[in-house]
């Protein structure tokens, strides 16, 4: 047995504390994975010092110096960008970058390839202009921002249209592109100008589904539904975009004029009372029903998949109202809520949304599309083509903050003093650079990097501009990335007018050979295979009942007790007596009759009940009594005979004899 303890760097005091008590005496081995350059997560308490401190009590180390992931020119890019120089580039002295990481590359037939050639400088530097007044590093609804937002997404459209960029043989796909942030805000101005352009994207783990329009809207629709007779409510429920309507059609309809609307797939011409009746409907459904029943309701009555299908961003709608749905059904069912307490737990989710999991957005689709997410998501995972257009924003120290954090002798420490920011800046920093390592570190064939350009070069940097350096100078460039570099820096690239993206067709599917029908209405069958299919036609879903007045006499509800009718029915029963009959020597006597009756009855498991044993056996040798007796026809004289008259060396048994049936008749009982 052993113990291992993954991402180690992100452990706080407390847990490493817990481990240490269970592991650190103990003769189970402990094995603790981490890499402190990858130590992000400092605002959930993750504690770099407390790696470092620990790494300090281990005695046996082990270092993975291959990489397996990228290509070979992806590393050196890497090595480059990050090698330990005059200084530590992590800023900490027990956090070193002094050894070059291996690579194992990929073979050229799984690389990216350019006009069939490897790119032999596939980490990319865009270098966009500051585009404020003063020099501060843009917020995230900047016009600089804007600006590489929608350059970014250009950038993606461009290799998506380009034939002559493939990997592993094929053009690019949206699915092989992550696009990585550091603010759920920038996700969402990067997916906007993905759609505009009708790329498919999908955000993941960014946002909170209680702060999306749909969750206004169904809020509003349950208000409506809760308040039918508030015209207001309902006036601003039916602008939700799931219904069609616009403003002047709610203006007709405040002045008493009728509005066409579709409802499930049936266009209705309504007034404002209409749509009043309509509200007052759904409560009635989800007093009587539940939510769920309104909530399909819903969906089906304004064809809520159909109209999400055919917007640019309809998916993602439909993703958002279904979770809401889902969460709102589960929070009735946890407290038995009534709808007015139910409409009230909706607006205190979008006042305060929660952070729970539950409440996180859901990817939207598992289709090829784009990746947006934050860095910290995409930590551990792996991408064909990254882009990092935010990172450039990254501060290198907290603003306006009334305490610092820091640590000093491997202590957390809480200083209300002005002097001690430059250690929480420090630390600050230090982080900020790990960030931008594991953004870096996520691509296989190219990574996409924007940084600022520098207009006079003394313009105070942030943690990106220290890594980087001034790219603008050739000089200073060749001294920091050598004579073979990695990385290729493009000032404001000019990139073409993208091209609509058309996504690639699925195959059309083709139906399968026809196979050639049997015609089963021609053949031979028995009477126990036509009987249970009586009454059926061929080619009709219905027939003509010309006996219809045969059955309308009054029949008594229970056969009497000792009728045959009151027999079990069933198929063995049926087999019983077919085995009765076929194996009886018709001549027998009573007795010999009764014994060869109740061997059968006692075979088939119909006497097994004592009560019922001497009447069942009684009621069926009394049936094959009657049917031995029972006067049969000659068909060649008028004289008639019976089947106890006809010796056992006369009786031919599964004799076969063909009636013919009409044509459109499946199924005939002669």
């Amino acid at each position: 047995r052993a113990a291992m303890i993954d991402e180690f760097q992100d452990t706080d005091p407390i847990q490493w504390c817990i481990f240490e008590t269970l592991f650190a005496n103990q003769t189970i081995p402990c094995f603790l994975v981490g890499d402190p350059k990858q130590a992000i997560y400092r605002f959930r308490n993750g504690d770099i010092q407390t790696y470092l401190a620990a790494t300090q009590k281990i005695t046996a180390t082990y270092a993975l110096l291959r990489n397996y992931r990228s290509e070979s020119r992806i590393i050196d890019a890497v090595n480059q960008l990050f090698i330990d120089r005059q200084a530590a580039t992590f800023q900490h002295e027990r956090i070193t970058y002094d050894t070059p990481l291996e690579a194992a590359g990929k073979p050229r037939e799984k690389a990216l390839l350019v006009n069939n050639e490897i790119d032999h400088r596939p980490f990319k530097i865009w270098t966009i202009p500051h585009r404020g007044t003063q020099w501060r590093l843009p917020g995230a609804e900047s016009e600089t921002m804007q600006f590489a937002y929608a350059l970014c997404a250009r950038g993606i459209a461009n290799l998506l249209t380009d034939p002559t960029i493939t990997i592993a043989g094929a053009c690019v796909r949206p699915g092989d592109i992550a696009v990585l942030v550091m603010t759920h805000d920038e996700a969402n101005a990067i997916a906007t100008q993905l759609k505009a352009l009708r790329i498919p994207v999908v955000q993941q783990g960014t946002g909170n589904v209680w702060a999306t329009p749909e969750a206004q809207q169904l809020a509003l629709f349950l208000e409506a539904i809760l308040n039918p007779q508030a015209l207001s409510t309902v006036r601003r429920a039916l602008l939700a975009p799931w219904i069609g309507l616009t403003e002047a059609h709610i203006d007709a309809l405040n002045s008493g004029q009728r509005c066409t609307v579709e409802l499930g797939g049936i266009p209705r011409v309504w007034a404002l009372q209409d749509w009043v009746v309509f509200f007052e409907e759904q409560l009635t459904l989800w007093r009587t029903h539940g939510f769920p029943a309104l909530f399909q309701s819903l969906l089906h009555a304004f064809s809520l998949p159909a109209r999400f299908a055919a917007t640019v961003d309809g998916l993602r709608s439909h993703t958002n109202l279904t979770q809401c749905g889902e969460l709102l059904h589960q929070a009735i069912l946890a407290e038995s809520r009534a709808p007015e307490v139910a409409l009230q737990w909706v607006k205190e989710q979008i006042n305060n949304p929660a952070s729970s999991d539950d409440a996180k957005l859901r990817q939207d689709s598992d289709d090829d599309a784009v990746k947006v997410m934050t860095v910290y998501t995409s930590k551990g995972l792996e991408f064909p083509i990254v882009f990092a257009p935010t990172l450039l924003r990254m501060a290198a120290a907290s603003q306006n903050r009334v305490y610092f954090e820091y640590h000093a002798d491997d202590q957390l420490m809480l200083s209300t003093d002005a002097k001690d920011k430059q250690a929480e800046t420090l630390e600050v920093n230090q982080e900020a650079l790990r960030k931008i390592y594991v953004a870096l570190t996520r691509a296989v064939h190219r990574t996409v990097l924007f940084a600022l350009e520098l207009r006079t070069g003394k313009e105070p940097l942030n943690p990106l501009g220290e890594l980087l350096g001034n790219l603008a100078d050739p000089d200073a460039f060749a001294e920091r990335f050598g004579a073979d570099p990695a990385l290729a820096v493009t000032a404001f690239p000019e990139l073409p007018e993208p091209l609509p993206y058309t996504p690639v067709s699925a195959p059309q599917l083709q139906p399968p050979p026809r196979v050639p029908i049997i015609d089963r209405s021609q053949g031979h069958s028995s009477f126990s295979a036509l009987s249970p299919k009586q009454g059926e036609t061929v080619g009709e879903s219905s027939s003509v009942d010309h006996d219809e007045g045969a059955h309308a006499q009054n029949v008594p509800p229970l056969f009497e007790p000792d009728s045959i009718f009151a027999f079990p029915a069933g198929a063995s029963t049926g087999t019983c007596w077919h085995a009765i009959f076929e194996t009886l020597d018709f001549a027998a006597s009573p007795e010999a009759l009764r014994k060869h009756v109740e061997q059968h009855l006692d075979a088939f498991g119909f006497l097994t009940n004592p009560a019922e044993r001497d009447a069942r056996l009684a009621v069926t040798q009394r049936m094959v009594q009657r049917v031995l007796a029972t006067p049969l026809a000659n068909f060649v004289g008028t004289e008639t005979h019976c089947l106890t008259e006809i010796p056992a060396c006369d009786k031919l048994v599964e004799w076969e004899f063909n009636f013919s049936a009409p044509h459109t008749q499946r199924t005939t009982q002669a």
